[in-house]
């Protein structure tokens, strides 16, 4: 796992740079005047790089070997590094700070990527945590985790990539390129306890060739960019999305069979009443029989989405 490091200036100000410790040992390079430290937990990046108060500050980044290097850098290279504006390490008082366990502040800053993966029809790839996991539990995120010495951010991201959806994807098939740094602390807010984890959090973008349908992945959540998904209002009923030819209406559906065919009283049911519902909201009446050998069993009404925009927009 790597962790970041702070360069200051002996003399000229803000500015450094942030190195990582790989292998138990401090490397060297850069613009800095001094020798690299590491960069303490209580310290924010975001405002060593600014004047203190900005939440957000232009920097430039890059791993190599095992360093991965935030500087000033060249213009045209840069990319954003943010916080958030309650950060707990910048509104941290004195007293809390004192307060903080000497193995927490013994951490220094952690590194980790996170992979955006957009996909040929412009949808993009969210993972939900487990709600076991000590840190953000049961939120959905993109996959991602740390970075392990020996490899690239784009080696990281395919790695936990893999781990998280079973998705696996050719580094020469796909494109990527850094979005910005996020600088993550865990609880996100002080009224939810003392900080424990402080990371410095790389977005990494990658361009698949692909559509969402043609990449099978685990459960997970597409997001559509553009154009906007018809929207679907939402119920507390569960809602059936069946195949097509849909169920004639009055027809009953046993789970584990197929459905019956449509007797006279079936065929009765095509009709359309006044006042009956549209095709788009019928109710078809599904019937569980999880106890057939003692007579036990219960029904339930959900409402079958025969509209194929409607079904499209839920998948």
């Amino acid at each position: 796992m790597l962790a970041a490091v702070v360069s200051s200036f002996v003399a000229g100000g803000r500015g450094g740079a942030a190195w990582i410790k790989s292998g138990g040992s401090w490397s060297t390079c850069g613009r800095s005047a001094g020798p690299p430290q590491q960069a303490p937990f209580l310290q924010s990046l975001t405002a060593h790089f600014s004047d203190g108060e900005d939440e957000e500050v232009q920097v430039s980044c890059s791993l190599q070997g095992n360093q991965f290097l935030l500087s000033r850098g060249d213009e045209g290279r840069r990319v954003p590094l943010k916080r958030a504006s309650f950060c707990p390490i910048k509104h941290l008082s004195p007293a809390e700070a004192a307060a903080v366990p000497p193995d927490v502040r013994q951490r220094g800053v952690d590194v980790g990527v996170s992979v955006v993966l957009q996909t040929a029809d412009r949808r993009l790839l969210l993972t939900r945590r487990a709600k076991e996991l000590r840190i953000f539990p049961n939120v959905w995120v993109p996959p991602g985790g740390h970075v392990e010495p020996e490899e690239t951010m784009l080696e990281a991201g395919l790695r936990k990539l893999q781990e998280e959806t079973g998705l696996r994807l050719d580094p020469e098939g796909v494109s990527s390129r850094v979005l910005g740094l996020w600088e993550s602390v865990f609880p996100p807010l002080l009224s939810r306890g003392l900080p424990h984890r402080h990371h410095v959090v790389v977005y990494l973008l990658l361009l698949s060739p692909h559509s969402h349908l043609q990449l099978q992945v685990r459960p997970a959540l597409w997001l559509l960019i553009s154009p906007p998904a018809p929207v679907v209002h939402r119920s507390s009923r569960p809602h059936a999305v069946v195949s097509e030819p849909p169920p004639r209406r009055g027809q009953r559906l046993r789970l584990g069979r197929q459905p019956a065919r449509p007797g006279r009283r079936g065929r009765r049911g095509r009709r359309r009443r006044r006042g009956s519902r549209g095709p788009a909201a019928q109710q078809l009446q599904v019937r569980f029989s999880p106890h057939r050998r003692t007579g036990m069993r219960t029904s339930e009404t959900v409402p079958v989405l025969k509209n194929r925009p409607e079904r499209e927009a839920l998948l």
